[in-house]
């Protein structure tokens, strides 16, 4: 805490150091959607191409991955990146959000709003007026956090998976 009892909290780009704080963040994610819907299991060997990823998109110019911290403690990570839309829409070129976690004991503090501010600056610095993102029907806290951060429903991705053999 500072001087006036208030948490001191900083967002920043994230490091290759931030790895395995990202990592733990990510599994707590992961978990609380598989709980939520078993279609979001992860892969077995999930933690090492998560890993990869992660140090691939801290060097590409198209994606940003911002971390907040609190205390010098990663509390939240946001990841937005560059993507095409469809040839027939406009705009073409969009931000798209692909990744956000925020450690449940650092939840309805504003992290969220924080990291989200960052990715959505990060856009606007590349002239991008447009972010989308997908947030899982079964949770019910994304799509209102996401709605009260100004989002609005556009489409509905669905599944159908085939009955086994």
């Amino acid at each position: 805490m500072s001087a006036d009892g208030e948490s001191t909290r900083r967002v920043r780009p994230a490091r290759p150091p931030d790895t395995e704080a990202v990592v733990a963040l990510c599994r707590e994610m992961m978990e609380s959607h598989a709980a939520l819907d078993p279609r979001f299991r992860p892969a077995a060997s999930w933690i090492p191409a998560y890993r990869e990823d992660f140090r691939r998109r801290l060097q590409d110019r198209d994606h940003q991955v911002v971390v907040c911290e609190e205390e010098g403690k990663v509390v939240g990570y946001a990841a937005v990146s560059l993507r095409m839309h469809p040839p027939v829409l406009e705009p073409r070129l969009v931000g798209y959000v692909t990744d956000i976690c925020v450690a449940p004991a650092a939840r309805r503090r504003g992290v969220g709003r924080a990291l989200v501010d960052a990715l959505r600056e990060w856009c606007r610095s590349r002239g991008l007026r447009v972010i989308l993102l997908r947030a899982a029907c079964l949770n019910q806290t994304s799509q209102a956090f996401w709605r009260r951060m100004g989002w609005q429903d556009y489409m509905t991705e669905m599944w159908f998976e085939s009955p086994g053999e």
